[in-house]
C-alpha cells in the first residue's frame, strides 16, 4: 500500500513537473512570438484562432481581440475560404495536404478589403491532446513589387532588343515601323498602333501613313478611317504635339481631350488611352508612332522612357536606310556614267582610231601594187603590214562594239545576244548553246543594255575563273518575265573568294544586282563544284 502511494505521488510530481514544463515553453513561444516581426497564428482543427501575435495586427489591421476566437478565414479572401475549409477537413480526415506546408504564397486580406501578397508556412502539433496549426506569416508586398519591377524592366528590354533586331533586319523603313507597332502593342496590350510621317520646311506638317497594327486586324475601322484623312500640323493633336516637342505623350483618356482633331465630332470611336513617341534624325522628327488603347490607363512614365530608346534606334534605322538609298542611286548615277564613257569611248575608237586605220590600209594597199613588182623584202614587208592593220581595225572594231553595240539600239536584243554569243566562242574557244525564245520583242532600252551587261559580266567570268569547258545561255519569257539565265559546268565560285570580295571571281555580281534592281527585276545565283547558274528575272515592258 505504501509502495502505491508512494508511486502516485510521483506521478503526481511529474505531472506537476511537465505542466510546469509546458507552461514555461508556452511563456518562452508566446515571448518569441511578440517580439518577432512575422505574423503568428495558431488554430484549431475547426479553424479557429487560438493565438495571434502582435506582428498580425500590422499585417492584417486587426486588433488581437478582433482576431481571437474568430475563423481564420477572415484573413482570406472571398475565393480561397470554401476552398482552405475543404481543404482542412480533408486532411483532418485523410492527412493528405493540398499544398506545401514548408513554404506557400497566397494572397491575404487586409481589414480594409484590399489583398495581401503573404508567405506561410505551416506546422502540426497537438496541445492537451488536440490538434493544433501554427503558421508563420510574412508580408512580402515589398518583394512581390521588386519581382514587378525587375519583370517589368526585363521585359522592357527584350522589347527593346526584339524591336532593334527586328529594325535591323528589316529591308525598308516601312518594314521596321511595321514590326516595331506590332511588337510595341504586343507588350503594352495597346490594340491599335499607327505611323504618322512628317515633312519638313517653314510650313511642317504631319501626313498619316496607311502602317497600321489592329487587335483584331479590322477593329477600329471608323477611327482608321477618320486618321488616314486628317493631317496635322506642328502642335496638333496627339502626334503634332509629340513632334514639336520631341518628346513622348501620354493621354489617359481622348475623350476628354481638347486637343485631338479625330475627335471633334465627341462620337464614342471605341477608344481610351493613348501614348505617342518621336523617331528622331539628327535632332529631326521625321515619324511619329502613336497607341490607342480601349481601356483608360494611367501614364506609365517607365513605358515612355522605353519609347524614347526605341525612337532612338528606328531613327537610326531611317537613317540607315537614308544612307544606303543615297549609295544606291550614287551607284545607279556611276554606272550610267560607266555606260556613257563606254558609249563614248566606243564611238571614238570607232570614228576616229578606226578611221585612221582604213585610210592607213588604203594607202598600203596603194603603195603595195605600185612595189609589186619590186624584188626584195619590201613586197612581204608591205604585205606584213597590211595584215596588221586589218588585225587591228578588227580588234578595235570588236572592242567598240563590246563597250556599246550599236546593234543593241539597232537590232534589239536577241540580235545582239546572238551575235556577241558568238563572237565569245570564237575568242574564247569556250562554245556556248544558246535558247532564244524566237518572237522576244524589243524592251526599253535601259532594260536590254542591263540584260547584255549581265550576259557580258557572265561569259566573261566563266571564261576567266571557272574552268568549264562549254556555256549555256537560255531567255526565256513567260508571264510578262523574262529569265535569262547562263550556266557553266565549271569548278563554282569558292567560298573564300566570296569572303574576299575585291578577288572574288563574282566582283561583278553587286553590279548585276544593281542593274536589276533598278529596272524592277531580281538576280539568283547558286553555285557548287558542279558548276555555277546565274538566273537573272526582269519584268517585260515593251517600248
Amino acid at each position: 500500500m505504501a509502495e502505491d502511494t508512494s508511486r502516485f505521488r510521483n506521478l503526481q510530481d511529474t505531472a506537476r513537473e511537465t505542466d510546469q514544463a509546458l507552461r514555461l515553453s508556452e511563456a518562452r513561444f508566446r515571448a518569441l512570438a511578440e517580439s518577432a516581426s512575422e505574423a503568428i497564428l495558431t488554430i484549431d482543427a475547426n479553424s479557429t484562432i487560438l493565438f495571434v501575435n502582435r506582428a498580425a495586427e500590422t499585417i492584417f489591421g486587426y486588433s488581437i481581440q478582433e482576431m481571437l476566437g474568430r475563423k481564420v478565414t477572415m484573413l482570406m479572401p472571398e475565393y480561397l475560404r470554401l476552398l482552405h475549409q475543404t481543404a482542412l477537413d480533408r486532411y483532418n480526415h485523410t492527412g493528405h495536404k493540398h499544398l506545401d506546408w514548408a513554404c506557400v504564397q497566397l494572397p491575404g486580406l487586409h481589414k480594409n478589403g484590399h489583398e495581401i501578397p503573404v508567405e506561410l508556412s505551416i506546422a502540426e502539433h497537438f496541445e492537451a491532446g488536440e490538434k493544433r496549426f501554427t503558421g508563420i506569416l510574412r508580408d512580402i508586398t515589398e518583394r512581390k513589387k521588386s519581382e514587378l519591377v525587375v519583370k517589368q524592366q526585363t521585359a522592357v528590354i527584350q522589347l527593346l532588343q526584339s524591336v532593334a533586331i527586328a529594325a535591323n533586319e528589316a529591308s525598308t523603313v516601312e518594314e521596321a515601323f511595321a514590326s516595331a507597332l506590332a511588337r510595341i502593342c504586343a507588350h503594352t496590350g495597346a490594340e491599335l498602333g499607327h505611323v504618322y510621317f512628317t515633312s519638313g520646311g517653314r510650313d511642317a506638317e504631319l501626313s498619316p501613313s496607311k502602317l497600321w497594327y489592329a487587335n483584331p486586324p479590322e477593329g477600329f475601322e471608323k477611327f482608321r478611317t477618320i486618321t488616314e484623312n486628317t493631317k496635322m500640323k506642328l502642335g496638333e493633336g496627339l502626334p503634332g504635339r509629340v513632334a514639336s516637342r520631341a518628346k513622348p505623350l501620354w493621354i489617359r483618356d481622348i475623350n476628354k481631350e481638347e486637343n485631338f482633331p479625330r475627335n471633334r465630332t465627341r462620337e464614342m470611336l471605341g477608344l481610351r488611352s493613348a501614348f505617342a513617341f518621336p523617331v528622331p534624325v539628327k535632332g529631326e522628327v521625321v515619324a511619329v508612332l502613336e497607341f490607342f488603347s480601349s481601356e483608360e490607363k494611367e501614364p506609365d512614365e517607365q513605358l515612355l522612357e522605353a519609347m524614347n530608346s526605341i525612337g532612338a534606334q528606328l531613327g537610326r534605322v531611317v537613317e540607315r536606310k537614308r544612307v544606303e538609298e543615297s549609295l544606291k542611286h550614287l551607284s545607279t548615277r556611276l554606272m550610267r556614267s560607266q555606260d556613257e564613257e563606254r558609249r563614248r569611248i566606243g564611238r571614238e575608237l570607232h570614228d576616229s582610231a578606226g578611221q585612221y586605220l582604213a585610210a592607213l590600209q588604203m594607202n598600203l594597199d596603194m603603195l603595195h601594187n605600185e612595189v609589186s613588182g619590186l624584188k626584195g623584202r619590201t613586197p612581204q614587208l608591205l604585205a606584213e603590214s597590211i595584215d596588221l592593220v586589218q588585225r587591228c581595225s578588227a580588234e578595235i572594231r570588236t572592242l567598240s562594239y563590246l563597250l556599246h553595240p550599236p546593234l543593241l539600239e539597232e537590232a534589239g536584243l536577241g540580235v545582239t545576244v546572238s551575235w556577241y554569243v558568238e563572237g565569245f566562242s570564237k575568242r574564247s574557244g569556250i562554245p556556248v548553246t544558246l535558247e532564244i525564245p524566237p518572237d522576244l520583242g524589243r524592251l526599253r532600252s535601259d532594260m536590254e543594255l542591263a540584260v547584255f551587261r549581265i550576259l557580258q559580266e557572265s561569259l566573261t567570268n566563266i571564261h576567266r575563273h571557272s574552268g568549264s569547258k562549254t556555256a549555256t545561255v537560255r531567255m526565256i519569257s513567260q508571264n510578262n518575265v523574262l529569265v535569262l539565265e547562263i550556266g557553266d559546268r565549271g569548278k563554282g565560285i569558292p567560298e573564300k573568294a566570296s569572303a574576299e570580295p575585291a578577288k572574288s571571281p563574282g566582283v561583278g555580281i553587286a553590279g548585276m544586282r544593281e542593274r536589276l534592281s533598278e529596272i524592277g527585276g531580281e538576280l539568283q545565283l547558286s553555285s557548287d563544284t558542279n558548276g555555277t547558274l546565274v538566273r537573272a528575272k526582269i519584268p517585260i515592258i515593251p517600248r
